[in-house]
């Protein structure tokens, strides 16, 4: 629409319109033509955006919050643009960011921009109408409220709001925009207000909260989810006090923004270990689960794995015992009988007498040995039994009985 400017306000128009004609970008509204009235005063004409405001199209649409969160980020590379372009824009609110049918961004009005390496015509860098300030006390910084000059963070901090009050549907803090003074001082001196109270507070004219978080397509639950964390703190960042601790560029700002989108560790969160974990589970939660069954699933292949074997190397074990204990008492018995041979060639011996003998022998024969030493003791005292001696193998059993180690073999007795 073609534009023409009244003469106090010449000098702004030429300065807007020498801007306006080096940026070219997909989200800002085109320069189409600029030139002199027959009166002699200035004027230009922009594109033509039908549109809405970003606030109304997001909440007649009721775009949820990560979907204002990805039209922002069109705002964030039109403002990064002008940037890259030595412009910063000082007045980036919502009312100068219109969504066209189409539903792309348009960026507005540079009527108060200017360059970042100084006015072409040696304006003043602070911003200023006359003798007051030209600028919305509710997207104001806090340093354009001292006339200090403007710069890349001066639009990252209105961008801040901007997005502030696209997820609460209220600004950062309550304001009295009549009251320059006290506006002033709540920019300056209060923190911003968490979203999770912002999104409840009661505003004049504004929605009640059930229908702000309709709006969001979302529900208090969901929205607490949505806001805490991460975006919160990248919002505190943006909107913080001092020039200096805020966002380097809108492009820093953005990029954080898309990381959260994306379910990656921000920069402004840090770098932990424990943080960067945490979100790559989050991120990859199928791929993470998949690949905890299957862990969970050869943890527990290896534990029955392990089970068996313990189990069988047990058995091998004992087996091997068993057998080392037959082979003892078969090999015992075969020299008890060839020493009892030798020794009666010229006596005639009794079984007694050879069960004797080598019960007296047994114990010292067997002293580093007991578990076969045991199982001797305890087949020498049953064949006592078995030819009817129980008076004899009375004291083989009471030794046997006090053997060290006898409780932890159950094959004796």
């Amino acid at each position: 629409t073609g534009i023409v400017a009244p003469h106090a306000e010449t000098q702004r128009f030429l300065r807007e319109r020498r801007i306006l004609a080096r940026l070219n970008h997909p989200n800002l509204a085109r320069l189409i033509d600029g030139g002199l009235a027959p009166d002699g005063r200035p004027w230009f004409a922009l594109e033509f955006v039908q549109g809405d405001n970003i606030l109304r199209w997001c909440d007649g649409r009721r775009l949820g919050l990560r979907e204002r969160v990805r039209l922002f980020l069109d705002v964030c590379a039109a403002v990064q643009y002008a940037h890259s372009q030595l412009v910063v824009h000082r007045d980036l609110k919502p009312g100068n960011i219109l969504v066209g049918g189409d539903g792309a961004v348009r960026l507005l009005d540079f009527g108060i921009a200017r360059l970042l390496e100084g006015s072409d015509d040696g304006a003043a860098t602070v911003t200023l109408a006359g003798s007051r300030y030209a600028l919305t006390p509710e997207y104001a910084a806090p340093e354009q409220f001292q006339g200090a000059m403007a710069g890349v963070a001066t639009d990252v901090y209105a961008l801040g709001v901007v997005l502030y009050e696209l997820l609460a549907g209220v600004g950062p803090y309550p304001l009295d925009r009549h009251d320059l003074t006290a506006a002033e001082r709540t920019v300056r001196e209060t923190p911003p207000e968490p979203l999770m109270q912002a999104i409840a507070r009661q505003v004049p004219g504004a929605p009640e909260e059930a229908v702000r978080l309709s709006c969001r397509n979302t529900s208090i639950s969901a929205y607490r989810a949505t806001v805490r964390g991460d975006l919160s703190r990248i919002l505190g960042k943006a909107l913080a006090k001092e020039p200096e601790r805020r966002y380097a560029s809108v492009e820093a700002f953005a990029g954080d923004l898309s990381r959260w989108l994306d379910g990656a560790p921000v920069h402004v969160s840090g770098n932990g270990l424990r943080y960067r974990l945490g979100k790559f589970i989050k991120r990859n939660r199928i791929a993470v689960g998949i690949a905890s069954a299957l862990a969970l699933g050869l943890v527990a292949t290896s534990v029955f794995a392990l089970r068996a074997a313990w189990s069988e190397r047990i058995q091998r074990d004992a087996a091997v015992a068993e057998a080392a204990r037959v082979t003892a008492v078969r090999d015992y018995t075969m020299l008890m009988f060839r020493e009892a041979a030798e020794q009666g060639r010229d006596t005639t011996l009794t079984a007694r007498d050879v069960l004797k003998r080598s019960a007296e022998s047994l114990f010292a024969r067997f002293a580093d040995k007991p578990a076969e030493g045991q199982e001797i003791a305890s087949n020498l005292a049953d064949l006592y039994i078995q030819i009817g001696d129980i008076q004899g193998a009375v004291p083989l059993l009471e030794r046997l009985i006090t053997w060290p180690g006898i409780e932890g073999n159950p094959n004796v007795l």
